[in-house]
């Protein structure tokens, strides 16, 4: 979970480490050119190759979705409050400014509310509200299942990326399947949610 409001999750941030290693040929280009103005000796010109190297081997085995994953269930996770045994309830995936309303429309419907989001911050003011809310990575299968999301009534997805959606999807999918909403932003990606059964907005 991210801290202090940055909203980066724990697999936005093994994304990111790898999108930092794609810069090593940049990194290379620099030793060589250091080297040839004798600001690098030759050993650590070497080193900072064997290193480039490495990270242009190993960038494209882990810059996919599923090893991210991989590694990102690996680390710890910040302990969170065990909800109790909900059934029927509402699930809001995402809390962000803009789903601040919708938040305040559910609550007022008097139905039991269970907000995921990854931001630390988000979650530490929803529960001075007294909001369910857990900290998490809203299409994490472990996350889905602390929240009971496969008893929910409804599951309402924010959240940006059609694949964390269709992730959703997919680990809810069944004949007693709640409800999935989720946002979209182009036909295609619509397409691709309505036919994992989920009912899309724009």
């Amino acid at each position: 979970c991210a801290r202090g409001g940055s909203g980066a999750g724990r697999r936005g941030l093994v994304e990111a480490g790898v999108l930092f290693a794609q810069g090593g040929d940049r990194t290379r280009w620099l030793a060589v050119m250091g080297r040839g103005r004798v600001h690098l000796d030759e050993g650590l010109c070497s080193a900072l190759s064997l290193v480039t190297v490495a990270s242009l081997v190993l960038t494209p085995i882990g810059a996919t979705d599923r090893n991210a994953w991989w590694v990102a269930w690996r680390l710890p996770r910040p302990p969170d409050k065990p909800l109790p045994a909900l059934e029927d309830h509402v699930i809001l995936l995402g809390c962000g400014s803009n789903s601040a309303v919708l938040l305040d429309l559910l609550l007022l419907t008097g139905r039991s509310v269970v907000v995921v989001d990854r931001d630390a911050a988000v979650i530490g003011r929803l529960r001075k509200r007294d909001v369910n809310a857990v900290c998490g990575e809203g299409s994490d299968p472990a996350i889905l299942d602390a929240v009971h999301a496969k008893a929910a009534k409804v599951v309402i997805s924010t959240m940006r990326r059609p694949a964390d959606n269709a992730r959703v999807l997919r680990h809810l999918r069944g004949p007693d399947a709640p409800t999935v909403v989720a946002r979209v932003f182009d036909d295609a990606d619509a397409q691709r949610l309505e036919a994992l059964g989920a009912k899309v907005v724009s």
